[in-house]
């Protein structure tokens, strides 16, 4: 489960991130729900009608419900934490029943403001943690300058993800139910505000890096363009033969390099609108179809390659997106491990998740690296020196494609090997 604030400032903000969220959910099948503040839900139609998503149609199918907070969260004429919480758990046990990949729910919060239940509001969010397991995705959105400070400080150290200028990420402020019902200390309201500024920076940062994604591209495109325009030229002034099949094994090589980007993007422009929705499917048959694709690799390096699992396990995913996030894993530590090392490969049971692991012998991974490997475009110190001509592409699309099936993925090292793990849910 990802559960996530936003904290808006006005209505056309809340609801424009509310349209993206939907829709991103409705494009994979998900139900959808969005809850509406008190009396507001047909306003609130006309707003996601408006942002492109055909409503009516979508309820007509059951795609897409929206509802009015007192439906949700004041039923009865009250707020009641535990009815609300079996509320939200029966609907994504229902979403499952149903063959549907999980629950999407965004909700306006504002109607707390009105009703005062500060007392119960954030025990409640922090509870929303636990279900965790669950394949659903929520998104509440908070009026900034109508709660109070408090409100706002607990809000978002219960939140385990926050977004900001249309970018979502993991909030650094984040305390876990057990260490709230402990007391954990929370900032106090003046670091509060600051913290929610720092994050607004922090965040319009990254979205203009976003935007600097073209000429990044433009540079990784034109580095062996510029290769094989040159030993292209060098060609027609008529070397001598061994010189020409140098220039024509330099030229196949950048060739080679810029086939293999156009795949990537292609594969990063496939990622969250794969054809099908997620399924049943045999772990081990994916394992076993990954180490196949390399075993002319493993031979030429003498690498002991182990993988396996349990026969019956089994995920629900798309099988060709989790086979692409494998076989990347598999390849780069093919790549950086020495010849004659090992490579292993496993998957276990995690509660309702389950737990894919590739490791190495190579070099491990640096501590300055180990926290941006997944960022596009990066590429760690292991990385370079085992494959000069990459693209820093491979880990960050395996991350979206896990981001995108409800799963995590990371990696550890104590600088002896790398361990990379994802986790996604099981069948």
């Amino acid at each position: 489960m990802q559960h996530t604030c936003l904290f808006y400032v006005d209505q056309e903000e809340a609801l424009g991130a509310a349209a993206r969220h939907l829709k991103e959910g409705l494009s994979r099948g998900e139900r959808c729900v969005y809850v509406a503040v008190p009396g507001g839900a047909e306003r609130a139609r006309r707003a996601l009608s408006a942002a492109g998503i055909p409503v009516r149609q979508r309820e007509k199918r059951k795609d897409l419900r929206v509802l009015d907070a007192r439906q949700v969260y004041l039923r009865q004429g009250r707020f009641n934490a535990d009815a609300t919480l079996a509320l939200w758990r029966s609907a994504i046990e229902s979403a499952g029943s149903e063959g549907r990949p999980g629950l999407r729910a965004a909700a306006d919060m504002a109607w707390a403001y009105t009703w005062r239940v500060d007392d119960l509001l954030i025990p409640y969010e922090s509870e929303v943690n636990r279900l965790a397991p669950l394949p659903a995705n929520g998104l509440c959105l908070y009026p900034r300058d109508r709660l109070p400070a408090q409100t706002l400080q607990g809000t978002l150290c219960a939140h385990p993800w926050v977004e900001a200028s249309g970018l979502r990420r993991e909030n650094p402020y984040y305390i876990g139910p057990d260490e709230f019902r402990r007391g954990a200390r929370t900032p106090s309201a003046d670091e509060m505000l600051e913290r929610l500024a720092a994050l607004d920076r922090a965040f319009a940062f990254q979205a203009a890096k976003e935007r600097e994604v073209l000429p990044i591209l433009a540079h990784q495109f034109k580095t062996p363009l510029t290769a094989i325009h040159g030993f292209a030229e060098s060609l027609l002034r008529h070397p001598n033969a061994k010189e020409r099949i140098e220039f024509l094994q330099t030229i196949q090589r950048h060739a080679g390099r810029l086939a293999h980007l156009v795949d990537e993007l292609l594969v990063l422009g496939r990622v969250g609108s794969s054809a099908g929705e997620p399924g049943p499917v045999g772990v081990r048959s994916l394992m076993s179809r990954a180490a196949r694709d390399f075993e002319q690799i493993r031979r030429r390096k003498a690498i002991a390659l182990e993988w396996g699992c349990a026969a019956t396990l089994r995920a629900r995913v798309r099988r060709g997106d989790v086979l692409q996030v494998l076989q990347s894993l598999l390849e780069n530590a093919l790549k950086v491990t020495p010849r004659g090392g090992r490579v292993g490969m496993s998957a276990v049971k995690a509660g309702g998740m389950v737990e894919f692991s590739v490791t190495d012998t190579g070099p491990g991974v640096s501590k300055q690296d180990l926290p941006h490997l997944f960022e596009r475009f990066y590429r760690g110190r292991a990385g370079r020196e085992a494959d000069p001509l990459g693209t820093g592409l491979g880990l960050y699309i395996a991350r979206r494609i896990v981001d995108a099936q409800g799963g995590r993925i990371w990696a550890e090292s104590s600088g002896d090997g790398a361990c990379f793990r994802f986790v996604l849910p099981a069948a």
